[in-house]
């Protein structure tokens, strides 16, 4: 699976370096992606001169800077970079699979690559669509990690995949089968045992073959189906940013319309592949967490559990 994950960066597209302006936790991806397609180790003079090169790195109406002061922009921005990626594997450890020195040099890990290590590789491919190919592919398996993320932290709970994506490895008890949001939504309601809007809920066209913006879905059983019980939404954002507006499509307030979700109280979850921590242990920016409780990579890798990586879909890359 290692190999194919490598054969899926698009090396041409790693021509083009995050902006100037861009957090350091891109950065970070950045330099992971180039020592992922690299036969050797790279250092941070590596990365320099990929910047260097790079056309995108300053906004184009940008007055053309002095030569030192941009190096030293550039030094600063990828020695930030590094360290970030050191703060990394000193809380991941084994997990995290590449070794970087304090001499600045990254290389992949000596050993081979640990399951841990491979989820790892594949929330970064995640993290960065723009940096591979076939992202459809990731997407979808990004959903499988969650789920089996979710069951983690609660292993008392019955977790199921209601996202559209088409995750054929999985089995039937592991997903909702109909591809109809229509028929989906009304299995949810017997799923939770909740009651429907069905007046607003025949109102979804047949050909409606979505989500919602629900991916995963969780229940307690509390030995009854009466209503009154834990329930747990969550949403999987791949790519930049994506979560920041993705936060509310599993509250309440969203699914009202087809469930009477007064009936019960939903926590509200958003799932990202990115590694969302500063080099200070902090949140990039909390003030954007709103209304979900965030799981980032950090938090995904210290909550998944052994799976067979075999439900993963990566093969038909």
């Amino acid at each position: 699976m290692l190999e194919i994950l490598k054969k899926a960066v698009n090396e041409d597209s790693l021509t083009s370096t995050p902006l100037m302006s861009d957090p350091t936790h891109e950065w970070a991806d950045y330099c992971e992606l180039v020592c992922l397609i690299s036969s050797d180790s790279i250092s941070s003079e590596d990365i320099k001169k990929r910047v260097g090169i790079s056309a995108d790195f300053e906004p184009k109406d940008v007055i053309e800077r002095s030569k030192s002061l941009r190096e030293d922009k550039i030094s600063g921005i990828v020695e930030d970079a590094f360290s970030l990626m050191r703060l990394r594997q000193s809380l991941l450890t084994d997990m995290y699979p590449f070794v970087v020195n304090e001499d600045g040099q990254v290389s992949e890990s000596n050993v081979s690559y640990s399951h841990k290590q491979i989820i790892y590789t594949l929330l970064l491919l995640s993290a960065n669509l723009k940096y591979v190919k076939h992202f459809n592919n990731f997407t979808s398996d990004f959903e499988v990690i969650c789920l089996y993320s979710m069951r983690s932290f609660l292993p008392n709970a019955n977790v199921k995949l209601f996202g559209s994506s088409n995750v054929c490895s999985l089995g039937d008890e592991d997903k909702f089968i109909n591809t109809k949001l229509k028929q989906r939504c009304q299995e949810l309601g017997e799923f939770l045992s909740i009651d429907i809007h069905n007046d607003t809920i025949n109102l979804i066209p047949e050909k409606n073959l979505g989500d919602g913006g629900l991916d995963i879905v969780a229940t307690i059983d509390m030995n009854d189906k009466r209503i009154s019980h834990p329930v747990f939404f969550a949403q999987c954002a791949c790519g930049k940013d994506a979560w920041m507006q993705k936060q509310l499509s599993t509250s309440h307030l969203e699914w009202d319309k087809w469930l009477h979700t007064y009936q019960t109280s939903i926590q509200n979850y958003i799932f990202v592949p990115s590694f969302l921590m500063t080099n200070d242990k902090e949140w990039i920016d909390k003030t954007d967490i709103t209304h979900a409780i965030l799981i980032d990579r950090f938090r995904i890798l210290t909550l998944c559990n052994e799976f067979d990586t075999t439900v993963l879909s990566l093969n038909n890359l």
